[in-house]
């Protein structure tokens, strides 16, 4: 057990002293019942802004000039021909998004989310998301219809069983 220790812990300070400023390491180190020690690393690349990035903050798109961030009054055109509108719209080619508070671009076209963490493709988790809200809303209005349905079937029921007893 202290030699698992001893490993996690050495390999943890090798890795802090390797990781780039701009990307978050974590190393996990376990063992199986048979002693087999095993480490798995995952870095992430997290956000630091630079000049020429934006961001939807509180409503509005601001970008980062000089070390602090600045309300846009107009269009803000990224270095990969992206365009980002005063209302946070952003824009390449037939693509459109719009951020969400705390997203951030970079200047070269990158998107991170507000807990800083990189999203991989902001185009395709857009439809994805887009995607899963209207299943959301087919499935919503799927069971919405079930429940009519049996209550009209209830009620037509209730109305025979009326009819009967008026005629008897």
């Amino acid at each position: 057990m202290k030699r698992i220790f001893f490993v996690a812990c050495a390999a943890g300070f090798l890795a802090s002293c390797d990781s780039p400023k701009d990307s978050n390491t974590t190393n996990v180190i376990s063992s199986d019942s048979n002693g087999v020690i095993t480490q798995t690393t995952t870095t992430t690349k997290v956000y630091a802004p630079t000049d020429g990035d934006v961001m939807m903050k509180d409503g509005k798109t601001m970008i980062w000039k000089n070390g602090a961030w600045v309300a846009t009054t107009g269009n803000t055109t990224m270095t990969n021909g992206m365009v980002i509108s005063s209302d946070g719209m952003v824009r390449q080619d037939t693509r459109s998004i719009r951020l969400n508070d705390g997203e951030a671009v970079t200047k070269t076209g990158y998107f991170f989310d507000r807990a800083g963490a990189a999203i991989d493709n902001a185009w395709d988790a857009t439809k994805r998301g887009v995607n899963k809200a209207a299943n959301a809303t087919g499935d919503a209005l799927q069971d919405a219809g079930r429940a009519i349905g049996k209550g009209a079937r209830k009620i037509g029921d209730k109305t025979d069983s009326i009819a009967k007893d008026i005629r008897n």
